[in-house]
């Protein structure tokens, strides 16, 4: 896939008494970047690896057309998924409605007004494209190696058919943090947002 990430070996559960079951696979080299101090990451050679990453995975045309679903075209989950595991959604305008309902989104008033103005004016937006998302893509699930970078992307059970803007929210919804900060001003503005594959259910 042109993605480095660990290789599957194996998955199964102990037993019908263990309520978790396990994947085997092989160990990615380097270190964790959470890990690391900020003046020991090369954000630039971070920032040319993401962008190349996350282009390439949005290369892939999904096998579910519009529906926003899980890599199986089940269930979808995630850090920033309400209601965790959310049933798969026909398309976009599905997949807001089920926000919606799940967080009592739109009946919010007071405080919360304003942020439902936003988010309703966000959800009128043209239709985005429907791209493979890895949906956890924070420093602690990214591995680099000693020349600075990217050698290992791992914990892809968040991953599934998002619309193109969750893979970056579920990180610049942490504007404090400086990969919060850096996804949204750095690696988001890198893309020249070439023609998705994702994207051609919606023009047929």
């Amino acid at each position: 896939m042109g993605v480095p990430a660990p290789k599957f070996i194996s998955y199964g559960s102990l037993d019908s008494s263990y309520h978790f079951s396990s994947i085997l696979m092989t160990r990615l080299p380097g270190k964790p970047l959470d890990s690391l101090p900020d003046t020991e990451i090369d954000y630039d050679a971070i920032k040319e690896d993401m962008i190349r990453i996350l282009t390439r995975m949005r290369s892939y045309a999904s096998p579910w057309g519009k529906r926003v679903c899980g890599v199986a075209g089940g269930p979808i989950c995630g850090p920033m998924i309400p209601g965790c595991p959310m049933p798969a959604c026909e398309d976009e305008i599905a997949f807001q409605d089920s926000i919606r309902y799940i967080t009592g989104f739109s009946g919010r008033t007071g405080r919360d007004a304003e942020h439902v103005r936003k988010g309703e004016e966000f959800f009128a937006l043209p239709k985005h494209a429907i791209v493979f998302t890895h949906g956890d893509l924070n420093y602690h699930n990214i591995m680099v190696g000693s020349d600075g970078h990217i050698c290992g992307i791992f914990d892809w059970e968040a991953a599934g058919w998002l619309p193109e803007y969750w893979e970056i929210s579920v990180t610049a919804i942490l504007p404090t943090r400086n990969w919060g900060r850096f996804m949204d001003k750095e690696v988001s503005l890198g893309f020249t947002r070439p023609r998705y594959k994702g994207i051609e259910p919606y023009s047929h």
